[in-house]
């Protein structure tokens, strides 16, 4: 095997590697998204909070390591608003935005 078949090889299982982590950074979001949405309708609970903040702390590390900071940093910023006390209506209403910069970043780089 030449470095050009070795390269292939390494780019390809990257490819693979990023689809599974794709695929699990939008259901991390999906998360976070269900969070907002509960209390925006007043029904959300402290579970769903700490779910979403787990999500959101998860999402910021996978999407450091693949090399999306801004991302990470929207993500990081997401778990910080969740992870203290329950978040006031400007604070979802930030997250919300966050969320939706998030959607458009991941579509970007759908595999």
């Amino acid at each position: 095997m030449n470095d050009a078949d070795t390269q292939d090889a390494v780019l390809e299982a990257l490819a693979h590697i990023w689809a599974d982590a794709y695929a699990d950074a939008v259901e991390r979001l999906t998360v976070i998204e269900y969070y907002c949405a509960a209390v925006r309708t007043g029904r959300a609970n402290e579970l769903q909070r700490g779910d979403a903040a787990a999500a959101a702390h998860k999402l910021a590390g996978t999407l450091g390591t693949f090399g999306f900071p801004t991302g990470s940093d929207y993500a990081r910023s997401i778990d910080g608003e969740l992870s203290g006390p329950s978040p006031d209506e400007v604070a979802v209403h930030a997250v919300v935005q966050q969320t939706q910069a998030l959607h458009a970043l991941l579509d970007a780089a759908k595999p």
